[in-house]
């Protein structure tokens, strides 16, 4: 038997979701080290690292290859469009046209028990692992009061849905700061709606947990979920992005540089204008006086 004592360090598994639109794409966009499955194209206009995931093969693949990935933190975004991407490959593998095909709820807890796979799958990463989910609207009663009220859910099917609450060490819900204010002639209204808010306490509007003593709400920043990421990451060095790596050298600095190679001179410049018929520029052979059509001939003939 072995006793362990105090807290244990791990990868953080976390589940944020929140309206539409609220950002919770970018919330760890200026954050080095993390890898977006992107499975709604939503992070095309986004300056990061991302896998597009069409299939659940793609997750297959970047699950077995994690290991080697110089990446401390991976999104899912989002995990609701995983579910239609988790029933779009069962219905075309077994060649059915709707899940109602299946026999009576058949097909939903198919699905459900892929989706624990999947999620069994990336929580032995060693990574950070984030699913970002989206929420709607749904009515609900008290079973012990009757009471009914509207809360945000998960905008998962309710097989899947509590499978992802469960799996998460956090569940945090993203929404606008409302106050509701007394108005005329007794009727309320709501103000603000523009600061953004991440809640970690369950409330009958929305459910939330955090086993962080974190606090009940904070701002929609990434600096309060930073601390709680484990950012060892493999040896493999991180490949510049496009923007970093050095950019080639233009053709009128190639012309140049093969010029200087040559040993050309004066005379041959002459030489090289008659060629292009310049003629009328005589007297001006320099190379910056020519376009980039006549400096790719030059260049083709040094």
């Amino acid at each position: 038997m072995n006793i362990q004592k105090g807290k244990k360090q791990k990868p953080l598994r976390a589940v944020i979701y929140g309206v539409e639109g609220i950002g919770k794409t970018t919330l760890f966009e200026k954050v080095d080290g993390v890898l977006y499955l992107d499975t709604e194209e939503g992070t095309a206009q986004k300056d990061v690292d991302r896998v597009d995931i069409k299939s659940v093969s793609d997750v297959s693949e970047v699950c077995n290859n994690a290991a080697s990935l110089p990446y401390h933190t991976i999104i899912v975004d989002t995990v609701d469009w995983l579910e239609r991407i988790v029933e779009h490959d069962m219905l075309q593998r077994d060649k059915k046209d709707n899940l109602e095909d299946y026999g009576y709820g058949k097909g939903y807890k198919m699905i459900a028990t892929e989706m624990e796979s999947i999620l069994r799958g990336l929580s032995r990463l060693n990574q950070n692992v984030i699913l970002m989910a989206h929420s709607y609207v749904k009515a609900f009663n008290e079973p012990d009061t009757g009471v009914a009220y509207d809360r945000y859910e998960l905008k998962l099917s309710k097989q899947v849905a509590p499978l992802v609450r469960e799996w998460g060490d956090l569940l945090a819900f993203a929404n606008y700061k409302t106050i509701i204010t007394g108005g005329e002639n007794g009727k309320k209204r709501a103000v603000g709606g523009k600061e953004r808010i991440l809640h970690f306490e369950r409330t009958a509007a929305y459910d939330a947990k955090n086993r962080f003593g974190l606090p009940e709400t904070a701002k929609m920043e990434s600096k309060v979920l930073e601390p709680l990421l484990l950012k060892k990451t493999s040896s493999k060095k991180v490949e510049p992005k496009p923007d970093q790596t050095e950019k080639p050298k233009s053709k009128l600095a190639q012309v140049k540089s093969k010029w200087q190679e040559k040993g050309k001179t004066q005379a041959d410049m002459t030489k090289c204008w008659e060629w292009l018929g310049l003629d009328e520029i005589a007297g001006e052979e320099r190379f910056e006086n020519l376009n980039v059509e006549q400096l790719t001939k030059v260049l083709s003939v040094l």
